[in-house]
């Protein structure tokens, strides 16, 4: 079932839990796109990512034509090292921000879970 199907169905918006989903979905569509950006590199643009994969590619292919590296690689390593802890750091504070999403949305389902779990007790009966 599509995030859409759940956000549209009149039930969900009766009970107001809609823009909690909604909530839910942009927060991890963000985390999704920046966490894209570092793993599929060649469809997403970055600058910071760009300069990275510049230092390295240049330093690799001047060692690999008899030259010097460009930079040492205690540094080359030092500015990998920074732009992953940055986007670490990023995706971290979107989790952190996915999982208060989440809870708000448990939060709000709980009480309605419950009181729809009684009233099919009492059809039963």
């Amino acid at each position: 079932m599509s995030h859409n199907t759940i956000v549209c169905n009149e039930h969900v918006k009766n009970q107001g839990v809609d823009a909690l989903l909604k909530s839910v979905n942009k927060k991890c569509n963000e985390y999704r796109f920046i966490r894209n950006s570092v793993i599929h590199h060649g469809r997403y643009s970055e600058e910071a990512l760009d300069n990275v994969t510049l230092f390295l590619t240049t330093s690799h292919l001047s060692v690999e034509n008899g030259g010097e590296p460009i930079l040492e690689q205690d540094i080359l390593d030092r500015i990998v090292e920074d732009y992953l802890d940055t986007k670490q750091g990023e995706l971290t504070a979107y989790l952190d921000e996915i999982e208060s999403k989440v809870s708000s949305l448990y939060d709000a389902l709980i009480p309605i879970y419950m009181q729809k779990k009684v009233l099919l007790a009492q059809i039963k009966i």
